[in-house]
């Protein structure tokens, strides 16, 4: 996968500090899909814009919707990178945050382990293998992942091949078969495995 120069002043110049690299693999492939959450202000001080808040709501009528957060009000949709930027680009879009959109560009399920950093929308799952008695202290690259939010308490897991792996959080692999496993927290951590 890709990865574009950033540009001074650009679309990607806006982007919170954990989203700037998948806003440059969007920028190298403008055409993809992907969630863009636009968090606007309407006013500085006491001014207000009264015709920002039309091509915002115009957004909300083409299918985004809005949302208010601690941060303020928020407007997602789906675009690609190209027809975000023109929005984007207003001063009233104070930040940008870029999530995978249901494409198969967002897909993770088709990268080796030891390639999951070269998609900005996927990171590697790592985890510990069981065996009858004890569970390895060795952790072992598994696969990739997208998935945003993760409990973060220790999870067991059975891979598509049977065998049982400890994962340090909810996530699992994006390849179909992983399926929760039974607890077993008192198996204790294998000396030299």
């Amino acid at each position: 996968m890709h990865v574009a120069d950033a540009e001074p002043g650009g679309l990607e110049a806006k982007c919170r500090r954990e989203s700037s690299r998948r806003c440059l693999q969007a920028k190298a492939y403008p055409d993809e899909p992907l969630h863009w959450e636009l968090e606007v202000t309407l006013c500085r001080g006491s001014a207000c814009d009264p015709g920002v808040p039309a091509v915002l709501d115009e957004l909300i009528a083409n299918g985004g919707y809005e949302s208010w957060s601690g941060r303020g009000r928020s407007i997602t949709v789906t675009m690609s990178y190209d027809d975000v930027t023109a929005v984007a680009r207003l001063d009233e879009v104070v930040a940008i945050t870029v999530t995978c959109g249901d494409s198969a560009f967002c897909s993770c399920a088709d990268l080796p382990a030891e390639r999951c950093d070269e998609h900005a929308f996927c990171w590697q799952i790592s985890g510990w293998a069981f065996d009858e008695t004890c569970v390895s202290d060795r952790k072992r690259p598994l696969g990739c992942s997208g998935e945003q939010v993760c409990e973060s308490s220790e999870t067991d897991m059975i891979a598509p091949d049977g065998r049982r792996w400890r994962l340090p959080s909810s996530c699992k692999p994006a390849v179909p078969g992983w399926e929760r496993a039974r607890d077993d927290s008192s198996l204790a951590r294998c000396n030299g495995s």
